[in-house]
């Protein structure tokens, strides 16, 4: 909101903020939907999420009230140098940089688990393209490749790039071992 405000009283034209695909309804392992569009059903089911609904209605508000052009970007799983997921998790970036510092990748389920993945470099550039494009229909965005891959897909990819990976992940989905 603070960040809303001053550029309404600076007469900023657009803001270009990152929202979150965690607003979408949660359905249970195996059932997500290959393609999830900007009119999914939102459900947040946690704090983070729900403050991602909140700053979307407040970008709506400001555009509607004060004329600000408020940008939102929704972005698929990322991925990138540095990111390490938190916990027992292991994202595709930490499967990456294990095979690239030879070290294995042992994930015990979830080979079969779908998800949209996205790199940071492209991420970077659809903000960029965010900030400069001259008109818009819409103001609230899904980023990412639109294709759902398993863990395996990507295990197998990494293992094309890393010939010398050692990456064990078990069949099943909920890797992440969220158990939705």
């Amino acid at each position: 909101m603070n960040v809303f405000e001053a550029c309404r009283l600076l007469d900023v034209r657009r803001v270009v903020y990152c929202s979150s695909r965690s607003i979408y309804k949660q359905e249970p392992q195996g059932e997500i939907p290959e393609t999830i569009t900007e009119d999914y059903p939102k459900a947040p089911g946690h704090l983070y999420a729900a403050s991602k609904v909140y700053m979307e209605h407040l970008a709506e508000e400001y555009n509607a009230s004060y004329g600000l052009e408020c940008i939102g970007m929704r972005f698929a799983e990322t991925f990138g140098p540095g990111k390490v997921k938190y916990g027992s998790r292991q994202g595709v970036g930490q499967m990456i940089e294990n095979a690239m510092s030879g070290t294995v990748t042992r994930i015990a389920k979830g080979g079969e688990q779908r998800d949209e993945y996205i790199y940071y470099r492209d991420i970077a550039a659809a903000l960029v393209s965010a900030c400069l494009v001259k008109s818009l229909r819409h103001r609230i965005f899904n980023i990412g490749t639109g294709t759902a891959v398993s863990l395996f897909e990507v295990a197998k990819a990494i293992k094309r790039a890393f010939p010398s990976a050692q990456i064990d992940i078990g069949p099943g989905l909920d890797f992440s071992g969220t158990g939705v």
